[in-house]
């Protein structure tokens, strides 16, 4: 793909990594896990396991096969196993919207989520879908520093252990937690995406909602630009979560290109289809990798139309208006598309597109077309995995 590109078109490039088998990455962190016992030393036949599966993994039921292995050599039971995903996930382990949606009946009767048989590596396993707005699936943990009271999906609450397994990105700290806000609470969840109250407040309580529930121990996965896995970290949740940005930021630094006029970006690593906070994260690299003015252009398989936001945040080029309640990237992408032009290519049509203040593309030959017209670019392969390494300021 864009093999054709014009010679004023620079190359951004991402660090290499060694490659190593899935299978032995996961062993290893288990055997060798971070400043924590071993997985032996603390899950036990009997035990009811919970796996909690971070959105932003990509394949990842590449990713939970070695993990679900690992426990069923162990002698866990799979009756004992149960796996919480998000709705952005279902569709990969093919669980459909018709299947997920509860009547209102179900849910005035006090039903919780349904628990969906998947096949796992030969091995059927208990998949549930969490729903923040389903209180019934929602265990209270405790209140936050404002008095507000934090909340978790019931399953995680109730399991004898609770093994989170999360994948760093680029949007802020608070969305790489694991476990918190996404398997909480409606309200919880659109406060922290809102950026409402102040920085320590939500560190506070992010931590407040993993010491409450005994998440002490964490998985992280490193992937590697190109898509394999380079690294599996696993133990004390604070060790992993800075080995894990360590190695990400190794991999997936790039660095920034000066006078580059357009950027072609390229979502093709997102696990599934690439989501509107994947073109988020996309468009930010794409307005940081240079300082240059001309149009960014996103290469995706988007699938679904924009949510409310984030359909406000780009139509916001049309009234001068950002929205408070915008979370931190939406505010961000609402004043990049206010300053440039963005064109996606994605699954959308024409018209869905070009309702978004998007300027509509369907074939390489349309980009090539379009960016030949400027002398100089950038072509950024998975942006929203990318972080630029911006330049010093020059000091007056």
């Amino acid at each position: 793909m864009f093999e054709n590109l014009p010679d004023a078109i620079v190359r951004a490039q991402h660090r290499t990594s060694k490659s190593t088998e899935l299978t032995n990455l996961v062993q290893a962190a288990f055997e060798q896990p971070l400043f924590y016992p071993r997985l032996k030393e603390f899950l036990f036949p009997g035990d009811t396991l919970a796996i909690l599966l971070q959105s932003s993994l990509p394949d990842p039921r590449s990713i939970l096969q070695p993990i679900i292995q690992y426990c069923l050599q162990m002698k866990v039971d799979p009756n004992d196993i149960a796996v919480v995903i998000t709705d952005q996930m279902a569709s990969q382990f093919g669980i459909t919207q018709q299947q997920r949606q509860q009547s209102e009946s179900e849910i005035a009767n006090g039903s919780p989520p349904s628990i969906f048989p998947i096949t796992v590596d030969s091995v059927e396993i208990g998949f549930q879908v969490h729903d923040p707005a389903n209180t019934y699936g929602l265990a209270y943990l405790a209140a936050n520093e404002a008095g507000d009271p934090v909340h978790i999906n019931r399953l995680l609450a109730d399991a004898d252990v609770v093994i989170p397994v999360g994948c760093p990105t680029p949007r802020d700290q608070f969305r790489q937690d694991c476990l918190y806000p996404d398997f909480g609470s409606t309200d919880r969840l659109e406060q922290f995406r809102a950026g409402a109250g102040s920085v320590s407040q939500r560190e506070s309580e992010i931590q407040l909602a993993n010491d409450h529930l005994g998440t002490f121990f964490t998985v992280e996965i490193v992937v590697a630009p190109g898509g394999e896995v380079a690294a599996v970290f696993a133990g004390a949740r604070n060790d992993v979560i800075v080995q894990t940005k360590h190695k990400f930021d190794e991999l997936w630094t790039v660095d920034f290109i000066p006078h580059g006029k357009t950027v072609v970006a390229t979502i093709e690593n997102a696990g599934g289809n690439a989501t509107w906070d994947d073109f988020i994260d996309a468009v930010i690299a794409s307005a940081n990798i240079s300082n240059g003015d001309g149009p960014i252009v996103l290469w995706t398989d988007i699938d679904q139309t924009a949510d409310r936001k984030t359909r406000k945040a780009l139509l916001s080029q049309f009234d001068d208006t950002i929205s408070s309640k915008f979370s931190v990237g939406q505010r961000t992408l609402a004043s990049i598309v206010s300053e440039r032009p963005i064109f996606l290519r994605s699954k959308l049509s024409q018209s869905q597109t070009e309702e978004l203040g998007l300027g509509f593309l369907s074939t390489e030959e349309e980009v090539l077309n379009l960016v030949s017209q400027f002398n100089s670019g950038v072509l950024l392969r998975d942006a929203h995995r990318c972080r630029i390494n911006q330049p010093s300021p020059t000091p007056n």
